[in-house]
């Protein structure tokens, strides 16, 4: 501002056509003579200096900053995450199921706390925390008797309708059916077009209590 007024009183309505603020930089400079609106800002070159709602973004996926006019760009114009936005994510293990929240950056390994450092296919990313859905999931209807009950039953759609009667949906019954005949997490999550992440949310309670009941988890 006081930039603006130095301009103002330095220059006479003769020479000055226009004052211009940038919305990026803050550099304010002013237009001789007429002439339509400058293309960039002479500071920092953006192009965007006119435009209203301008910020910086940061991608913490990859640490690349630019200049933006929109409330969230869709993905990070440098290493393409949409997930750019959120400094930390949930992380699922695909090879024992243990989830759990940290940052997750482009270029640096993943540690599981139970199977230690893993490769790109050993592990989803998910911007929802397991929490988020609150606790009308599997974990809080499933039991090791009702599991005990459904893997007794012979035929799929038994089963399915079983579960479905004990609370679960429609897709955690079929989820955990498909894993209990056989079906890997990555093989359900394709057939199904969920994502990783989502379909061991609902398979883990079903893991996590043949484990504690001493139960096999195919069958």
């Amino acid at each position: 501002m006081k930039r603006l007024d130095r301009i103002c009183r330095s220059e006479g309505d003769d020479s000055v056509s226009g004052i211009n603020v940038c919305s990026v930089c803050g550099n304010v400079w002013s237009s001789r003579y007429g002439g339509s609106s400058p293309k960039t800002c002479p500071s920092c070159r953006s192009a965007l200096w006119n435009r209203n709602g301008v910020r910086k973004a940061n991608c913490f996926r990859c640490g690349h900053i630019w200049i933006t006019s929109g409330s969230r760009p869709l993905r990070c114009p440098s290493c393409r995450s949409r997930l750019w936005y959120r400094k930390e994510l949930t992380i699922t293990c695909l090879k024992c199921g243990k989830v759990w929240t940290d940052p997750v950056h482009k270029g640096c390994g993943v540690t599981c706390p139970s199977c230690g450092l893993l490769s790109r296919k050993e592990y989803s990313v998910s911007a929802k925390h397991p929490e988020d859905s609150g606790r009308n999931g599997a974990d809080s209807i499933l039991t090791e008797c009702i599991i005990a009950e459904m893997q007794s039953m012979e035929g799929t759609i038994s089963r399915t309708l079983y579960l479905r009667n004990k609370g679960l949906t429609p897709l955690q019954a079929d989820i955990i059916v498909r894993f209990c005949r056989g079906e890997s997490v990555p093989e359900i999550s394709s057939r199904m077009l969920l994502p990783v992440a989502e379909t061991m949310r609902i398979v883990l309670p079903y893991i996590e209590l043949c484990d504690s009941g001493g139960m096999e988890k195919r069958k």
